[in-house]
């Protein structure tokens, strides 16, 4: 079984999303900065809906 990375900010896309790279590329493009927001709040959810997973399973609720 693979681990999950639970944290938002500790993951592949939210490494880049919060990191240094996103804001350089906000920089060239600053159109893409409103495109680019919507994408923090499904990312959350996701993360969210993974820990609430990984709480029923490690207690054992279906």
């Amino acid at each position: 079984m693979s681990t999950v990375q639970l944290d938002p900010h500790k993951c592949g896309f939210g490494c880049w999303y919060y990191g240094e790279e996103r804001k350089a590329l906000e920089k060239l493009a600053p159109a893409l900065i409103p495109v680019l927001a919507k994408f923090e709040e499904p990312h959350r959810k996701l993360h969210e809906s993974a820990i609430q997973i990984n709480h029923h399973l490690q207690s054992g609720q279906k």
